[in-house]
């Protein structure tokens, strides 16, 4: 899992986290952004 946090100009923060959800036949990739101002 990765995540990723970010500031951004006005002060909010955003945090994206990348899953890795692992099929049988594919690599599927959960992506989820948080954004708390």
């Amino acid at each position: 899992m990765v995540v990723l946090v970010v500031n951004d100009d006005n002060g909010c923060l955003i945090a994206i986290r990348i899953c890795s959800v692992s099929s049988i036949m594919e690599n599927v990739y959960e992506i989820k952004i948080i954004i708390s101002c």
